[in-house]
This record gives C-alpha cells, sequence and structure tokens, in this order.
C-alpha cells in the first residue's frame, strides 16, 4: 500500500512530553506562579498534563488550548495577537476558529525543522510569563 499515499509524521513522546512538563513545573515555582503546563503532541492531542497546587481549574483548557493552536497554526500563540492587530478581517476570521488563543502562553514544539507537538501554560501573572514559561519548557528539546 505504499505507493505514496501514506505520510509519517513525527511526535512528541510521552516520555519527552512528561521531561517537557516537568521543566515547566520547576520553574513556574521557582517563579512563585501556579501554573498549568500542557503537552499535545503533533496532531494536537494531549500527552502531558501538570496542573500545580493552586492554579485554576479553567486554566486547564486554557493550557491545552494554547498548545493546540501553536501546533495548528505553526506560531507561537504570543505572535497572534499582533498578527490580527494589523488585519481585521483576519482577525474575524481567526476568531471564529473553535479553541484558537491569540495571546502568550503556547510554543510549537520543533525539531529538525518538524512540528512534533506543542506546550501551553496557563496560570501565570501575565501572557507575557505565560510565554516566558512555555519557551522554557520547551527548551527541553535542546538539551537531548
Amino acid at each position: 500500500m505504499s505507493n505514496g499515499s501514506i505520510r509519517l509524521i513525527p511526535s512528541i513522546t510521552y516520555d519527552l512530553a512528561h521531561r517537557i512538563v516537568d521543566a515547566g513545573v520547576t520553574v513556574a515555582r521557582d517563579n512563585g506562579h501556579p501554573a498549568v503546563i500542557a503537552v499535545v503532541d503533533a496532531g494536537s492531542q494531549l500527552v502531558a498534563l501538570a496542573r500545580m497546587d493552586g492554579a485554576a481549574p479553567q486554566s486547564i483548557q486554557l493550557a491545552c488550548d494554547k498548545a493546540y493552536t501553536a501546533v495548528g497554526l505553526k506560531l507561537p500563540t504570543q505572535q497572534w495577537n499582533s498578527i490580527a492587530l494589523g488585519d481585521a478581517a483576519f482577525a474575524v476570521g481567526v476568531s471564529r476558529i473553535d479553541r484558537f488563543i491569540p495571546y502568550g502562553g503556547g510554543v510549537p514544539l520543533v525539531d529538525d525543522g518538524q512540528i512534533i507537538g506543542g506546550v501551553g501554560v496557563s496560570g501565570a501573572r501575565s501572557a507575557d510569563d505565560e510565554a516566558a514559561l512555555a519557551e522554557r519548557a520547551a527548551s527541553v528539546l535542546f538539551e537531548q
């Protein structure tokens, strides 16, 4: 059946997803932010999640949706706000995408030029803090 009709998609492993979550928890704890850290695979399906003590229950969905947005749209979520500000029609269109989050806290996980998953963070003091925390957690990819 392998006549070119099958596409193999690299995706994050369970072990790496948990290492990223653990790194995110460490950073959040060091900064005094009870947060939720979620990692999804290349198909935007949840692989690992941690909800720290004191993190709001609503942050679970937000963290997952930030990771989903980063994978699906192939950019850190923080970039979408500035893109939308420059194009009103685009802003209206993307606002109708289910689970779309246009502010910081989600980053795609890229290995060898391929998106293998995404990490989303919610519960820090600001979207900027969440974006920084997500980037720090994602840096585990480069420690392999």
